[in-house]
């Protein structure tokens, strides 16, 4: 059992890795090729169409996930289960999809339209891709090869086909089909789980309410998450937006592989749960606590230090003035990494969801009315103090919330290792860029030699505990 979950885990990196490759491996290039404001405008219209899918999905990738491993040991009770959900997410996108035509009746995203309706093709094709049910199934092998196969189709069509300002439209295509692109392949090779040509008498109802109150939580996330975007480019334009997105590009990339290791826990969490394993359950999260920690805190500290040379090499000089807004955003990742261990591991999974969405809540007003406030006096490093600040919020709601539901006390005295190491890290990280000159040479050099040094400090103090324990 525990052998599945590492290569669950092992796998699911794997994908979130790919997913978040292709614009790693891209932007390099495409941030030259389409320039600060066509960076902007494209990272624009996808925070919009991001809000469209928000309300085509609801709550449901959430809920599914957890329901679904309640029943997919029955497959009749599966099967149905596949089928209401599947119906209840269609209607929701049709209504999505309306509420965006609207928006373009009433003569909004003027200069944005046609990149706006070429990335709009995401909304219909996340609810084709039924991600969810091949996470409650725990198939993160076929999610992985799936996921690799597109991306690296992906990225050769873009090589291929971007090669001016003016190609915008087609980078949004690719950029839909490098994250949507395996949709009809997943609908496909779902029939091999569920019995498609049985008719079920299906109970819509009893599942809107959940769905609703996970949809909630997930609204308010999306608000903190997205919205310095859409309130950066309304006080400050496309250009500031193209430097905010440069500096998020890469916290992302260790934000989403964090957020995998929820996904890939929720499932067997629940069902542990479901079947009264309590102990089974406590191993397991203080488990994923410990790698959520292990990788926040020491990516915290190495995009903090080494911001300069990551914004220099992945983006280019025209985009150095963000290097402080990384810098900021670096520290939000321990607090997203608990943040999403509380919500998922704990409150999701043991169906406290109206406290998975109070919490959120908070931080979703707290982020407003942070970037109403801060977007006007500071730009970028305004949106990136604000997201903190929110993170921060929500995680400390969380602690209070969680703490009669889980031994927190293992998480704290287990937590204080990494800060220690990360601490002597960085601190290795600064003298080294005074020795190592030039941005390619200081990430080539210096990150091999930070993890090398993080590692060695966590075994010296894991061995001294060790010989401690044996000996006094």
């Amino acid at each position: 059992m525990k052998e599945k979950i590492t290569t669950n885990f092992i796998f699911n990196t794997i994908k979130t890795v790919m997913v978040v490759l292709f614009p790693l491996i891209s932007f390099p290039y495409i941030s030259r090729v389409l320039g600060v404001e066509g960076i902007g405008k494209f990272q624009y219209c996808t925070s919009v169409i991001s809000y469209f899918t928000l309300f085509s999905s609801l709550g449901i990738n959430t809920y599914a996930i957890r329901e679904a491993a309640k029943v997919r040991g029955d497959r009749e009770k599966f099967t149905k289960f596949v089928k209401e959900i599947f119906t209840i997410n269609m209607i929701t996108t049709a209504l999505s999809y309306l509420g965006l035509l609207l928006f373009f009746m009433g003569g909004a995203f003027q200069g944005k339209r046609m990149v706006m309706l070429v990335y709009s093709v995401s909304i219909i094709g996340n609810t084709l891709c039924i991600d969810w049910f091949y996470q409650a199934l725990e198939q993160y092998v076929y999610i992985s090869i799936r996921t690799t196969v597109i991306q690296a189709l992906s990225l050769v069509l873009m090589f291929l086909f971007v090669k001016k300002e003016s190609d915008l439209l087609i980078y949004t295509l690719i950029s839909v089909f490098s994250y949507k692109g395996y949709c009809f392949l997943n609908l496909y090779h779902a029939r091999k789980y569920v019995d498609i040509k049985k008719h079920f008498q299906l109970e819509l109802r009893k599942h809107i309410k959940p769905i609703f109150i996970i949809f909630g939580a997930t609204l308010a996330v999306s608000i903190y998450m997205n919205m310095d975007v859409v309130m950066l480019e309304y006080f400050c334009g496309d250009y500031q937006v193209g430097l905010y997105s440069a500096a998020v590009k890469v916290n992302s990339v260790v934000k989403n592989i964090l957020n995998s290791i929820g996904a890939v826990f929720l499932p067997r969490l629940v069902s542990y749960l479901a079947k009264g394993q309590r102990e089974e359950y406590e191993k397991l999260f203080h488990q994923g606590t410990e790698l959520n920690l292990l990788l926040s805190v020491a990516s915290t500290v190495g995009l903090f230090v080494l911001g300069k040379p990551i914004i220099e090499v992945f983006s280019g000089t025209k985009f150095l003035p963000a290097v402080f807004v990384g810098q900021i955003l670096a520290i939000r990742l321990i607090f997203c990494a608990l943040d999403n261990i509380f919500y998922n591991q704990v409150l999701i999974a043991t169906g406290n969801d109206k406290k998975a969405f109070i919490g959120t809540t908070i931080g979703a007003i707290a982020n407003l009315i942070l970037n109403a406030i801060l977007i006007p006096l500071f730009q970028g490093e305004g949106a990136a103090i604000a997201t903190v600040i929110s993170e921060g919020t929500v995680f400390l709601y969380f602690v209070c919330s969680t703490r009669r539901i889980v031994d927190l006390k293992l998480v704290v005295s287990g937590g204080l290792k990494y800060f220690v190491a990360a601490g002597v890290m960085g601190a290795v990280l600064i003298e080294g860029m005074k020795i190592v000159h030039g941005a390619v040479l200081q990430l080539v050099i210096l990150v091999p030699v930070g993890a090398a040094v993080y590692f060695m400090v966590l075994g010296i103090i894991i061995l001294g505990k060790k010989y401690l324990k044996r000996n006094v």
